[in-house]
């Protein structure tokens, strides 16, 4: 949409000139006949001189100024055209095309305030005249050189971040280019920037009177709902688009993860299994089909939906890769290992597919039947490293960390990069196996060349606990924290540009940022657990008051200091922190909950219930909501209300069981037993 705005200052404006027929020249000199001759065959410059030659002869010759400064024009040199124009505006002064030519060159210029003057000039001649004479130019043209200039001078504006300015001028160029969808567009645009919300959506409406079938109008209201966070008037929005082109893919995608989020998944997979009738080809299709079948536990849906993919594009390996996965996640372990043989073999990367095999042996225990095959991993690939580094895992795991430390070992001395991953699990080996100095070395490496897990310094905060080294353990423990911290904020800004950029497919598209934060999230909470709970508080509090200073958006951070100062008796403060948490991550379930619990504990019952209300709404399938919500609703006396509430929400999500289940409960408890039995019954 930038490039609606800036039209105008990036690119030419064509020159608008239209003579009438050559029997205006006619009773003319003949030297003016051969410099219009000459004009109208596109020899501009030998017009020219034909035309100097008349002037000098008729300087009193308003035609042949007129064409002569539409020459200059012609060729590019607006400037001088606009001062053989100016000229003849003083000489002609009542003649309006020489106006028109001037304001044509000062337009060409980009001088627009000048030319707005001349063609607003223009516009009250019109008024007057109804007639630029000989020149074939109407009203309804100098009305949209006004809206053009308008325009340009709004795109300058907007450069120049003055966008009060932007949006005033563009405002004036919707008024005169009502038939162009672009100058709309760019209003809303420049609204929707300024954060003039209800403004941009009236425009949208208001555009849409001229033009109301063209759906980027509505999904610019769209992108403006979103940025409102009116999830509803978001929802409403796309189903409009989807509405009107069902077939649109990307519309049909956003809708349906919509409508998934509203908790309304079976109109979603509708609206998918539509679209893959489709468009067949569309990857993008299978993928949320099989995400909504995962996040709904269908696992045999899933599966189903990436045969479909599989057969639709035979040649690629990951699809079934994903098959497999989808068994692992039901723990299928033998379905999952058949799947990653075939791959093996129609492929022929025999390391990958029998790694991720013995993978699926780690996941279910077996982690002899996984050694045995990086055992063998590594008779066939001794140059790989990966091979070994998970093998060293694997025995760590197994606690056999004798064994461990001679892999590490060795791979330190083969491996053709040595990462600082290979230093950190060595010095965890070495500590276990009691080489204390040993451990304090390749640790200290492993931070220093720029171990990526802030977790080397936690395992050194610990080394020199034990050794008796508090000062230098709160220190490690101090940037284990910082590193944290400082990288789950890289990450989560990484995903707003994103999401800014990509709009409700960046949470697909970056489901691997994703798992890296909830990675952090965990590293996080074990840090902050750690630090807090083996340090004196006038150790760990400075440190939290810095960190918040730093952090003072991060809602995990808020979370963990709200918990901190639970278990020091400080309620109220946990309070604030909590508060603080759940308005900078309302995704953090873990923060609500704390809130309702402190909440009852101080007898507000009505805001725990509001906080239970938030932690159920982010988890619809988890019990502990719904029952904290039978307990406290009974408490007040009110659970009627919550059965009634239920009731209307079970009508419209009537697949909903888990829903259903404490529906039921809760019947029970208020004595309600005939509706009980219905749905018991139904």
């Amino acid at each position: 949409m930038n490039n609606a705005v800036f039209q105008i200052c990036k690119y030419a404006i064509p020159v608008l000139i239209i003579f009438f027929s050559a029997a205006w020249a006619g009773a003319k000199p003949p030297e003016f006949r051969e410099g219009f001759r000459l004009y109208q065959q596109g020899d501009y410059y030998r017009a020219i001189f034909a035309l100097e030659r008349v002037i000098e002869r008729y300087p009193q010759h308003s035609d042949a100024h007129l064409l002569l400064a539409s020459s200059y024009l012609e060729t590019g040199d607006a400037l001088t055209a606009g001062q053989k124009a100016e000229r003849a505006v003083e000489l002609f002064p009542a003649i309006p095309a020489h106006r028109w030519i001037y304001a044509e060159a000062l337009l060409q210029q980009k001088m627009f305030r000048r030319a707005l003057d001349e063609y607003k000039k223009l516009k009250d001649e019109f008024s007057r005249s109804k007639s630029l004479k000989p020149l074939e130019i109407t009203d309804e043209q100098v009305d949209q050189r006004i809206g053009l200039v308008y325009q340009a001078l709004s795109g300058r504006s907007f450069q120049e971040n003055q966008i009060t300015t932007a949006v005033s001028q563009m405002r004036q160029a919707v008024e005169h280019l009502k038939d162009s969808v672009q100058v709309h567009k760019a209003l809303i645009f420049l609204l929707t920037e300024s954060e003039a919300y209800k403004e941009a959506i009236q425009a949208v409406d208001y555009a849409r009177n001229f033009f109301p079938d063209d759906t980027e109008l509505l999904q610019m209201k769209a992108g403006i709902y979103y940025r409102m966070d009116d999830r509803k008037a978001l929802l409403d929005q796309y189903e409009e688009l989807y509405q009107n082109a069902p077939e649109d893919v990307t519309n049909g995608l956003i809708y349906a993860g919509l409508l998934h989020a509203h908790q309304r998944s079976a109109e979603a997979l509708t609206v998918l299994e539509d679209l893959l009738k489709r468009h067949p080809e569309k990857r993008q299709i299978y993928h949320m089909l099989a995400d909504i079948y995962e996040r709904q536990f269908h696992t045999e849906a899933r599966i189903a939906v990436l045969r479909k993919m599989e057969k639709q594009f035979p040649d690629e390996p990951e699809i079934s890769k994903n098959i497999a996965l989808a068994y692992e996640s039901e723990e299928m372990w033998q379905h999952a290992r058949a799947v990653y043989d075939s791959l093996a073999l129609e492929t022929g990367d025999e390391l990958k597919y029998r790694l991720a095999i013995a993978h699926t042996y780690a996941a279910q225990d077996s982690l002899e039947a996984a050694y045995d095959i990086y055992q063998k991993l590594t008779q066939h690939f001794p140059d790989n490293d990966e091979v070994h580094f998970k093998k060293g895992r694997n025995l760590e795991t197994r606690r056999k960390w004798e064994a461990a430390y001679a892999v590490y070992r060795n791979l330190l001395l083969t491996a053709g990069v040595v990462h600082p991953e290979y230093y950190l699990r060595l010095g965890v080996a070495a500590k276990k196996t009691g080489k204390q100095s040993e451990a304090l070395e390749y640790l200290q490496k492993a931070v220093n060349r720029g171990a990526d897990d802030p977790e080397a310094n936690l395992y050194l905060s610990r080394f020199f606990l034990e050794k008796g080294d508090p000062e230098e353990a709160a220190l490690q423990a101090e940037r284990a924290l910082y590193r944290t911290l400082a990288a789950m904020a890289e990450h989560r800004q990484a995903l707003d540009t994103r999401i800014q950029q990509e709009g409700l497919q960046a949470y697909t598209s970056g489901e691997a940022d994703f798992r890296e934060l909830d990675k952090l999230d965990r590293l996080a909470e074990e840090s902050f657990l750690w630090f807090t709970g083996n340090f004196s508080e006038s150790t760990v509090n400075p440190v939290i008051d810095d960190l918040l200073t730093t952090y003072r958006t991060s809602g995990r951070l808020h979370y963990l200091t709200g918990v901190y100062y639970t278990s020091k008796g400080h309620q109220n403060k946990a309070l604030s922190h909590l508060s603080d948490a759940v308005r900078f991550a309302p995704r953090l379930m873990e923060a609500h909950k704390e809130q309702a619990r402190i909440l009852e504990e101080q007898g507000d019952p009505i805001g725990a219930i509001a906080a239970w209300e938030r932690a159920g709404a982010l988890a619809p399938d988890a019990p502990e909501p719904y029952r904290a919500l039978i307990r406290l609703y009974r408490t007040q006396g009110e659970l009627d209300i919550l059965c009634d509430r239920w009731l209307a929400r079970y009508r419209a999500r009537p697949r909903d069981e888990t829903l259903k289940a404490f529906l039921i409960e809760a019947l029970h408890k208020a004595d309600r037993f005939e509706e009980a039995g219905r749905l018991i019954n139904n």
